[in-house]
């Protein structure tokens, strides 16, 4: 097999398999000045905390690490 792709990433899912994944091109949009989006999630709605998009992070925001899932 020929690999042509450029870029590649390996990614350790939640099974906590690793996956490779291979492209031309790879964007990492993790740029400060972008619109922050929070995706739609199934339940996000019953959620009583503050919801924050990391665009909004402060150095001084104080979170309790026990308290934040992995996303």
């Amino acid at each position: 097999m020929v690999n042509l792709a450029k870029e590649a990433v390996e990614v350790n899912v939640a099974s906590g398999e690793m996956k490779l994944y291979a492209c031309d091109f790879l964007i990492l949009a993790t740029g400060v000045t972008n619109e922050g989006h929070i995706p739609k999630v199934g339940g996000l709605e019953n959620f009583k905390g503050e919801k924050i998009h990391s665009r909004l992070y402060l150095m001084n925001f104080v979170i309790d690490i026990d308290d934040v899932p992995p996303v």
